[in-house]
């Protein structure tokens, strides 16, 4: 496989194999990839678990549980006054 970089993350690798960090640059972009393929997962994650709690706000109002903006935003305010 042939991976073209720019300039400056070639340096990038460069500077953490001189380093000593790492033993090639083979070393550091499959610690970037495995890197990168973590924070893929934290975000599917963090999506999954924000969605959930839209859905839940959304079924609160059905019952008649919602507040309305303005009512929201004034306990905000008196919240970071209290502060």
């Amino acid at each position: 496989m042939i991976v073209e970089l720019s300039s400056e993350l070639e340096q990038l690798v460069r500077n953490k194999v001189d380093s000593g960090q790492y033993g090639s640059a083979s070393e550091v972009l499959q610690d970037a990839l495995a890197l990168l393929e973590e924070q893929e997962l934290y975000r599917a994650a963090h999506r999954s678990e924000i969605e959930g709690k839209i859905a839940q706000g959304y079924a609160s109002l059905r019952p008649g549980k919602g507040v309305d903006g303005q009512t929201v935003f004034k306990r905000i305010e008196q919240e970071l006054a209290a502060d």
